[in-house]
């Protein structure tokens, strides 16, 4: 069956090039335009347009077609603003210099971050927008502060031993 929009569209070619409805039957393959497909149709608007006899074994042409919109694609839910590039360059910054510090892999920082939770309960290693990164650079800034601070205490203690007899 043609779409709302072909049959109309078909009858207003027809009325141009002064033919009338019982012409336009004996153009369709069924002798019925509601029984035509949609190629079908697509085929009958081409012939109309070009003056010319319809071929239904040929593809229809398109050119009568809307054109199809290109969307951006639509944000996750909850999503107000996507992470800048700065802000994942950030993320990722912090990420390998708490990953070196500790001496893990990859996967062992993607299972730790995995475990903790942004406050809009997405997992750490995840971040999806702007406030989740802002959310876990703040998080690793504070991570990082911390080990410097463990790594320093244990520089301290292992030179106390080694001086004291």
């Amino acid at each position: 069956m043609p779409s709302p929009r072909q049959i109309p569209y078909i009858f207003n070619l027809a009325r141009q090039r002064g033919m009338d409805v019982d012409e336009v039957r004996a153009m369709t393959p069924n002798g019925s335009i509601s029984k035509m497909s949609t190629q079908e149709a697509s085929i009958l608007i081409d012939a109309l347009k070009r003056g010319v006899p319809p071929d239904y074994s040929q593809r229809p042409r398109g050119y009568h077609k809307r054109p199809v919109a290109t969307r951006r694609p639509r944000k996750r839910k909850g999503v107000v603003r996507y992470p800048s590039t700065e802000q994942a360059k950030l993320w990722c910054d912090l990420v390998k210099e708490i990953r070196t510090m500790w001496g893990w892999t990859s996967a062992e920082m993607g299972k730790w971050l995995s475990k903790r939770r942004f406050k809009g309960g997405g997992p750490m290693n995840r971040p999806i927008s702007s406030n989740d990164i802002v959310e876990g650079i703040e998080f690793l800034k504070i991570v990082r502060i911390k080990a410097r601070r463990a790594i320093q205490s244990r520089q301290r203690s292992a030179t106390r031993e080694t001086v004291s007899p």
